[in-house]
Formats: C-alpha cells, structure tokens, sequence
C-alpha cells in the first residue's frame, strides 16, 4: 500500500509547477515507485476519519533551511521548496504524507501524530485500520496543517526571500 501511495503522490508532484519539492525522475513513470520510496525523506500515514467530507485534497510546500546559508542540500535546478505536506481523503480514510529534503532534519521526532500509523517506511507490524482511533474535524484540519504548526514555532526565524534560482545564500 506504501508504494502506491507514493507512487500517487508522485504523480501529483509531476508537473512543470516549480513549487514541487522533487524533481521530476522519469515522466514516462517507468520505475518511479521504486525510485520515489528509496527516498529517506518521505514519510506516509494512515487514518479514519469522521469529516462528511469523502474526498479531498490539501497540499501545503515551502522552503526551509536549519542555517542563514541556504538550505542543505541545496535545492535542485528547478525547485523552490524542500518541504511539503499532502492530505488526502478517500471515504472514511485519510492519508498524510510528509516530504521533508533538509539535512539533519528529524522529521519523526519534528511532528508526531498519536491517532494514524505509519505506512512508509514501512512498519514493523500489519496495520489494522480497524484498530485506529477515528479522527474527527477539527483534529483532522490540525494534522492536514501541521506543517504550517511546525513552521509557526518561535525558534523557526524567517530569513529573507530566496533568489529567484534558488541558489545560494538567502
């Protein structure tokens, strides 16, 4: 299920939009699951949710650096964001995949959530959905904007804009 996942979130990434934070691999997708998920950066999980709502989609990306030098590793030609957060509902599940390309960067220990299982990299034991907690509307939106939760923190200081290559030093 992970490498589906990820590969549909790939395919939502492929495009010329360069607020992506991975470059396109290969746009014919000609082995791009396999590709996509040796990334160590990616994160995937699962829940149940309560929301009437049965689908839909929120995305949220942004550049982030952990020194005034620029981000670390410096960002591809092409991309101006090195982090993103995806949500995504499918009847009664939801999925939340977190992309984060920032050197010395913990992504576990940076936003945790208590109430999905995590779908990739893949757990050390089967998933019961059923088992999961459900989350409801107001938790819901809490997890789909966690990034923005993540970045509003006071020790996360805004820099300055990137130049327009998104190269260098900001």
């Amino acid at each position: 299920m992970g490498v589906g996942l990820g590969a549909k979130t790939k395919v939502l990434e492929l495009s010329p939009n360069p607020k992506v934070n991975a470059p396109v691999l290969d746009p014919t997708c000609e082995g791009l699951e396999v590709k996509f998920l040796r990334s160590t950066h990616l994160r995937i999980y699962i829940g149940r949710h309560s929301d009437i709502t049965q689908a839909a989609y929120l995305r949220h990306s942004t550049t982030v650096s952990r020194t005034m030098a620029g981000p670390n590793p410096p960002l591809p030609s092409g991309i101006s964001r090195n982090i993103q957060s995806i949500t995504f509902l499918v009847g009664p599940l939801f999925f939340h995949v977190l992309s984060a390309r920032v050197n010395d960067f913990d992504l576990d220990a940076a936003i945790k959530y208590s109430q999905l299982a995590r779908l990739w990299p893949q757990p050390v034991a089967p998933i019961n959905i059923n088992s999961l907690a459900v989350v409801h509307s107001w938790n819901l939106r809490r997890i789909a904007n966690s990034l923005d939760q993540l970045l509003a923190q006071h020790s996360v200081k805004y820099g300055g804009p990137l130049p327009k290559d998104g190269t260098g030093v900001i």
